[in-house]
């Protein structure tokens, strides 16, 4: 496999951070793609951290780490967890409220060893608590959190978590 291969495979593979499905239809470059739109009303920032979990897989595209779910913790400044992110995009609060969330947009990271800023639309699953009226999700300002090792035929369904941190700000 040549070297252009590879590089594909891994930017494709890691393009798909936090996401299954087209992320790269809505990679663009411009930081306003992923602002709420205008009526959205700022709630919090909240600071995020934890992991993203991939597994080593080969298939007819090569090896690749794919991305398997987030594990994040997100707390206030007063760092009292405020949610959890994990497996399906699920933000969940302690008082039993929960988010679905699908990525909308994503920007260019601002290193290849950073995760997208990315936009989250959100919609209300759970319980009514402090989660119900949030609507969108930034996450920006990440670090880490991309694979930087390319899987061998050795590491083949293994799993690989690549810690990370990033703003969460919640929008209603």
């Amino acid at each position: 496999m040549s070297i252009s291969r590879i590089v594909f495979i891994f930017s494709v593979a890691t393009g798909l951070v936090g996401c299954s499905g087209s992320l790269p239809q809505l990679v663009h470059s411009d930081p306003a793609a992923i602002e709420p739109p205008e009526n959205a009303v700022l709630i919090r920032t909240l600071k995020g951290t934890g992991t993203q979990q991939f597994r080593c897989t080969a298939d007819d595209q090569g090896r690749y780490w794919r991305f398997i779910a987030p594990k994040v913790t997100i707390k206030d400044k007063r760092r009292r967890t405020v949610m959890t992110q994990g497996a399906g995009f699920i933000f969940a609060a302690p008082d039993g409220s929960k988010l679905a969330a699908e990525i909308v947009a994503a920007t260019e990271s601002s290193s290849p060893v950073n995760l997208k800023p990315v936009l989250f639309k959100t919609t209300s699953i759970g319980a009514k608590g402090s989660l119900s009226d949030v609507v969108w999700i930034k996450r920006h300002n990440a670090i880490g959190g991309v694979p930087q090792t390319v899987c061998s035929a050795s590491q083949v369904g293994m799993i690989l978590n690549v810690r990370f941190s990033a703003d969460y700000s919640l929008y209603r």
